[in-house]
């Protein structure tokens, strides 16, 4: 509530910011000019930089070049002065509530300059106006917006304060609170956020944990497993500006803990813990084993949104409607065996033809298939088998087989194997599957070996 309260106060005091007319802005311009100390000119710019920046899209010519140009000589002054501070609070304010694109893209160039010269404890009490100004923005300023967010996680003291159990709120209302979990200071932002919101900002957060240590150029056609072109290229914008690798594997540790801190379903919180898993930095992998290991009893493995989520990260965006260029490319091979496992505990993912047909289409002739991967597949259209129901199993039959002719699994019991799912009874035999797989397995111990 405090929150809340704090946050209407600045919105109030955004919206009384006056229009300056030609004569306010030359004025503003002199105060400026004769600013001869750091102090000063802190001063100046907390008290006129939100009014110059109301004003960049006026409609008279002569303000709007004064304006301009003010503007101009002020940032070749701040870019300098490192220790001036910004208000920033009150630019987040302003920019959550005002429509002008123009004063938008001036206003987001300070809150990027601005937050970076905040001190650490400054950063976490903004990281609640950060995700209220989320809400109803483009997605390249949400990227921007919740860029500056994350970047409290490299911190070394968030990746102190934060732990790995879920936190819970101090029971003494006067604890200090320089000592609190950064986690608590967002919960409430959090809870209020509508779902459209929050979905983008967990799509970011997978993104930031797909993202490879060693990126390829934007401009490259090839798109990185998990992304779409057009988001591969803002979210590269973003973090190369600013994110070293190191940077970044802190990062990623830091979104993973604040999930586990945050009171949402587990099964939102899931498939980004999976993805963590398969990170190339064992710093990253380790939290985010513990973290699945925290929500294997209590996440729902049958809920029908996390099995499509699932699927999509393994299978990509295949969707005719999607345009091309957003369209998300399959995870890596590395992923896609952290996801596999997880498909083939889920009765409903069995039941989903389509996506049943996608996976093991995905598995055995997408990008990077290893036998290893076939293998898993394997074990998947086992339990389709064995928990798909007969009208799942009559779809999905046929068009096994066909994967069958095509050459990857081509053994005489893979035949067979295919041919029992024209017949459930024979199918959900567990002795059929128990043979099945053990000869497959040494068959690929066999391969392996004549290679």
């Amino acid at each position: 509530a405090s929150q809340k309260t704090a946050l209407s106060e600045s919105e109030a005091e955004a919206e009384s910011t006056p229009r300056l007319n030609s004569v306010l802005v030359d004025k503003v311009g002199f105060v400026l000019a004769e600013c001869d100390s750091d102090q000063k000119l802190e001063r100046a710019v907390q008290k006129y930089l939100l009014a110059l920046l109301r004003n960049v899209s006026v409609s008279d010519p002569d303000t709007r070049a004064k304006v301009m140009e003010i503007l101009t000589h002020l940032n070749k002054r701040i870019k300098s002065q490192t220790n001036v501070a910004i208000p920033v609070e009150l630019l987040l304010q302003a920019f959550a509530s005002d429509k002008d694109s123009f004063f938008k893209n001036f206003a987001i160039v300070y809150i990027k300059m601005g937050f970076s010269r905040l001190s650490y404890q400054q950063k976490v009490s903004l990281m609640p106006s950060l995700f209220y100004t989320v809400e109803n923005q483009p997605a390249n300023i949400r990227r921007t917006l919740l860029t500056l967010f994350i970047s409290v996680f490299g911190d070394s003291q968030f990746q102190a304060q934060t732990r790995i159990s879920p936190v819970k709120e101090p029971e003494n209302e006067e604890t200090n609170q320089s000592n609190l979990d950064p986690c608590l200071s967002i919960k409430e932002a959090v809870s209020s956020k509508c779902p459209e919101s929050f979905q983008f900002i967990l799509q970011y957060f997978t993104e930031v944990l797909l993202l490879s240590y060693v990126r390829t150029s934007a401009a490259e056609n090839e798109t990185p497993g998990g992304f779409s072109k057009n988001s591969y290229i803002e979210i590269t914008k973003c973090v190369d500006e600013s994110f070293s690798d190191s940077f970044l594997e802190k990062v990623k540790i830091g979104i993973v803990r604040l999930l586990v801190n945050l009171d949402l379903k587990s099964e939102l919180k899931y498939p980004l813990f999976l993805v963590a898993s398969s990170d190339s930095h064992h710093s990253v992998t380790e939290v985010a084993e513990n973290a699945l290991r925290h929500y294997n009893d209590s996440v729902n493995l049958d809920d029908l949104k996390l099995a499509q989520r699932i699927c999509l990260l393994f299978c990509g965006d295949k969707r005719p409607k999607t345009p091309v260029d957003d369209k998300t490319s399959p995870v890596s091979t590395r992923t896609k065996l952290k996801l596999l496992p997880v498909l083939s505990k889920s009765k409903t993912a069995a039941n989903q033809p389509l996506d049943v047909i996608s996976v093991v289409f995905e598995a055995c002739f997408g990008t990077g298939a290893t036998n290893k991967l076939r293998h898993s597949a394997l074990g998947f259209v086992h339990h389709v088998a064995h928990s798909g129901s007969d009208a799942t199993l009559k779809t999905v039959g046929p068009l096994l087989k066909v994967f069958s002719s095509l050459g990857r699994i081509s053994s005489f019991l893979d035949a067979a194997f295919l041919m029992a799912l024209d017949c459930p009874s024979i199918a959900r035999s567990q002795l059929f599957f128990s043979a099945a797989i053990a000869f497959k397995s040494a068959s690929f111990r066999k391969d392996s070996i004549s290679a």
